[in-house]
């Protein structure tokens, strides 16, 4: 069998970055520190946010009348003392790890091309709006807040939102192709629906940039729980089984399946009990008797059964 890489299962820093925020690992004392802690936590106050943009054209250069979806999912720390509380409920627990992350889809392009992003998209509505508001909105939801920018593979994305001046003031970026090396002792780079496979994450939809960037939340969250698992001293697990719900919880139900469904109900008769079964038979020879005038014997007639 011949060796592994050399380079395989590298730690690198973005590994060390999610230590020190979550404040677990040996090595994060090493670790430049940014931000602020959460009170009475370890945890370092931050909102993530995942970016995924998905066109046809190129992302070298932002063409006239170029189409994009822009998918941008964000993960609060400050939610995170809210989520470790006993679970007394757990409808209101699923409930609160479902809507952990908050998913948005932004569309620029014609009515065919919305119409289809938005049918796609799992999280929540697509809103259509113009390239130049791209800004405004990333900005509406990381004002006055330290983050950390997420991707998967994001070298392309990060092209358009440098030309778009989105992102730019971010405290860290993650990749979470970079971070799976560690964990999961990977020596090759794996696509988003290859490592949430791995990571048993649900998910479908992918290349709508608004699950994208939802899903990749999901596996960042789940790569902390695999890299904690091999430091089991010095993380609370209750922490990680918070990250692992959020991760694995269920997908939402399309609206397109939701009507699929509702439409199948009410185009289904009601079924019968074995008594209505009786009576309707009764009823159906009766009326067969008077209309033959017979006893029900004539060759060929419904009642002669």
């Amino acid at each position: 069998m011949s060796a592994l890489p050399p380079h395989t299962g590298i730690l690198r820093e973005e590994n060390l970055a999610l230590r020190y925020i979550f404040g677990y690992g040996h090595e994060t004392s090493a670790f430049t520190p940014f931000g602020t802690k959460l009170p009475h936590t370890s945890i370092t106050d931050i909102l993530f946010v995942s970016v995924d943009v998905d066109t046809f054209g190129s992302y070298d250069s932002i063409e006239e009348d170029q189409q994009f979806h822009i998918g941008i999912s964000t993960f609060d720390t400050r939610h995170l003392p809210e989520l470790l509380v006993s679970l007394d409920d757990p409808s209101a627990t699923l409930d609160r790890h479902q809507y952990a992350i908050n998913s948005h889809q932004f569309v620029i392009g014609n009515k065919l091309y919305s119409k289809r992003a938005r049918r796609r998209f799992l999280f929540g509505t697509s809103e259509s709006i113009s390239l130049s508001d791209v800004k405004s909105k990333f900005e509406s939801l990381t004002q006055n807040r330290d983050f950390a920018l997420v991707f998967h593979g994001g070298n392309e994305d990060m092209k358009i939102l440098r030309q778009l001046d989105v992102g730019s003031q971010a405290m860290y970026t993650l990749d979470t192709v970079k971070i799976a090396q560690f964990p999961l002792q990977l020596y090759y780079r794996h696509s988003l629906e290859k490592l949430l496979d791995l990571l048993h994450i649900p998910h479908t939809n992918l290349h709508a940039a608004g699950n994208d960037a939802h899903f990749a939340l999901r596996a960042l969250l789940m790569l902390v729980v695999e890299d904690a698992k091999l430091q089991p001293e010095n993380i609370d697990t209750s922490l990680l089984n918070v990250f692992k719900a959020i991760a694995q919880a269920p997908l939402p139900v399309l609206r397109k399946e939701v009507s699929i469904t509702e439409q199948t109900k009410e185009s289904s008769p009601p079924k019968l009990g074995v008594m209505a079964k009786r009576r309707a038979r009764a009823e159906r020879k009766r009326f067969c008797c008077l209309t033959c005038g017979a006893d029900g014997a004539f060759v060929g007639h419904l009642c002669a059964v």
